[in-house]
């Protein structure tokens, strides 16, 4: 949907870079998931998520703010996610 409105724009751009920034964390996790030592399934249940919790932690891992950004951007487009109904967009 094209728009003029600059702050809709605005939302929208910083929501597609918290997009990409959070795929490029989920990335990152996904591959440190393929180095977890074979051997780590023979441990115990809760070694073996101490060890999975461990492998994925990342460098530059930064809270996700895109749920509160598509929430902020329903709520500007008025969109109510919990009845399910839409409110005319001004």
């Amino acid at each position: 949907m094209k728009t003029d409105d600059a702050d809709l724009k605005k939302m929208n751009e910083n929501l597609i870079a918290e997009g990409e920034k959070t795929i490029a964390n989920i990335d990152q996790k996904l591959k440190k998931l393929d180095e977890i030592p074979k051997d780590a399934v023979s441990k115990t249940q809760e070694e073996y998520i101490k060890v999975v919790d461990e492998s994925i932690k990342i460098k530059d891992e930064t809270k996700s703010e895109f749920t509160k950004m598509i929430d902020e951007m329903n709520k500007k487009l008025g969109i109510n996610v919990n009845n399910n109904t839409n409110e005319k967009v001004k």
